[in-house]
């Protein structure tokens, strides 16, 4: 499934190479969510119940001072999993509902002068939390739906960044008490569309395969 949309995200004054270097800032980023589903129904005997597992990928709009940081452009990204539930209306319309957690990672990346060389330091701020959606959905075949989705997000203030180099080693960098690192924020609204196929079938059972590893 393909699910296009726009998330809440809130970015706190704050410090990261320089004194006030970010400024808060609201926005909601322009991403997606892309997820592979699983019907749970023949184990579970719950009709149209769902195992969902995918990734986030959206650009928010955050201002920094141009004259420490420049003009970089953040990102966060992410991996989740969770549940799905549809309930069919009447013939092609349905209702779902949706419950995932996971890792969320917002980035930012900033050129670092020296004296003989520069080098460009990546800057994450890590945090986890759930996200709960409800949907209307329009079947357009046996094998496509295409619908609209609003939910809210639950992951929290965050002030954990690491900082690597381009080799990926740990660069280290002071929380000043007086300026600490901004805080990030992904919780919030979230709204947009999405498009989902079906294959008709796997070539084989996930959980046939998992019971046949177990001996069962």
């Amino acid at each position: 499934a393909v699910k296009p949309g726009l998330f809440a995200t809130k970015v706190s004054d704050g410090s990261i190479r320089y004194q006030n270097d970010t400024e808060e800032s609201v926005s909601m980023a322009f991403g997606m969510d892309i997820d592979a589903q699983y019907n749970l129904g023949p184990a579970t005997g719950v009709r149209q119940l769902f195992f969902l597992i995918g990734g986030h990928l959206s650009f928010p709009s955050v201002e920094f001072d141009e004259e420490s940081l420049g003009s970089p452009q953040p990102f966060t990204w992410g991996l989740h999993a969770g549940i799905l539930k549809r309930m069919y209306l009447s013939g092609q319309h349905s209702l779902t509902f949706e419950a995932k957690g996971g890792l969320r990672y917002f980035c930012v990346s900033t050129t670092v002068t020296h004296p003989f060389r520069d080098e460009t330091w990546y800057l994450i701020n890590n945090t986890a939390g759930g996200q709960i959606n409800l949907g209307y959905d329009f079947a357009t075949s046996a094998n496509v739906n295409f619908g609209f989705t609003a939910g809210m997000k639950f992951y929290g203030n965050s002030d954990v960044w690491t900082v690597t180099d381009v080799d990926g080693d740990d660069v280290f960098l002071i929380d000043d008490p007086y300026y600490p690192f901004p805080e990030i924020d992904l919780s919030g609204v979230t709204f947009g569309i999405y498009l989902h196929y079906s294959p008709p079938s796997l070539a084989f059972d996930p959980i046939d395969m998992v019971k046949g590893m177990m001996g069962s």
